[in-house]
């Protein structure tokens, strides 16, 4: 269980005070973006959530971007932003979050992961041995029978 366990819990990610990165020695900061950073399938930021980027910028934060999704959408996505990026990441395995630290010549001890699911963000993060934060999603909206049943077993994990 303690690979579905996160390291810290928030509502959403601009209750996460940037400090804590500084305390935790994280350079480097890995987003899942549908249900972390905007709504499922929506093009835009969620409200606020640009400006606390900006501010985790700001501090000297490398920052980059981690989804399941396909191409297309985490591309859309990214247009405005500029992080680098990694698509059908295949989480919860760790490879991939993986092959973003090799690019950017960080160690998983100086990395952090944000995501909204215990079952792929949070896993691959504690199976990549970085800090892994969980938000809770933004959205109720649909996301597919896959999704809604691990959403199910998500709710038991948590309250165990």
């Amino acid at each position: 269980m303690s690979i579905l366990q996160p390291d810290l819990h928030f509502k959403n990610v601009t209750e996460i005070n940037i400090d804590l990165f500084k305390e935790k020695n994280i350079k480097f900061i890995i987003f899942d973006i549908d249900n972390t950073l905007a709504e499922f399938n929506n093009p835009d930021l969620y409200d606020g959530v640009k400006a606390w980027l900006d501010s985790v910028l700001d501090a000297g934060f490398k920052c980059c971007l981690v989804s399941n999704n396909c191409r297309t959408r985490v591309e859309e996505f990214n247009k405005n932003l500029g992080f680098y990026t990694i698509s059908r990441a295949a989480k919860p395995f760790s490879f991939m979050l993986k092959r973003a630290l090799r690019k950017h010549g960080y160690k998983p001890e100086n990395t952090c992961v944000i995501g909204d699911q215990i079952f792929s963000d949070i896993m691959a993060a504690n199976l990549g041995g970085m800090l892994s934060i969980l938000v809770d999603p933004l959205s109720d909206a649909y996301e597919g029978k896959f999704v809604e049943f691990k959403r199910k077993l998500e709710k038991f994990v948590i309250t165990r």
